[in-house]
């Protein structure tokens, strides 16, 4: 067995270091620093994300024969919800779907080639003024 391969049996995917990370950074914004409204519209809005997020990628999986990839989409959702403000929570949905559908359709060699929640969150930018970002909130 080469160190490489025996390296890489025991290295843990760094997305569970980024949940981790992002699940700290959303508790010590709702309730050290308080800079979301209320933590029930937090888990609202984290709700209909994961939801939505869940549900169109297993859907969009199913479709080509792809195993889900649940732990993407969960650090989606998290993204989205760290990042992003709306007037309402189904702005959330709709950023989950363009970010998990922009994960299936800007590809190159298998891998997606922008941050899906990044491209989300600029798309709604740019179409409608219900949806913003705190560039002061951290």
């Amino acid at each position: 067995m080469s160190l490489k391969s025996s390296l890489s049996q025991k290295m843990i995917d760094p997305r569970y270091y980024q949940l981790l990370v992002q699940s700290s950074l959303l508790v010590w914004g709702v309730w050290v620093l308080a800079v979301f409204p209320e933590p029930q519209q937090v888990l609202l809005h984290l709700s209909v994300t994961l939801l939505t997020a869940l549900l169109l990628q297993w859907w969009l999986t199913s479709r080509i024969q792809r195993p889900i990839n649940a732990l993407s989409a969960i650090n989606t959702s998290f993204s989205l919800v760290l990042l992003l403000h709306a007037n309402h929570w189904l702005w959330f949905v709709v950023a989950a779907a363009l970010a998990i559908g922009s994960k299936f359709v800007l590809r190159w060699q298998s891998s997606h080639l922008f941050n899906p929640s990044n491209i989300a969150i600029v798309a709604l930018i740019l179409l409608s003024d219900n949806v913003w970002v705190a560039s002061g909130q951290w």
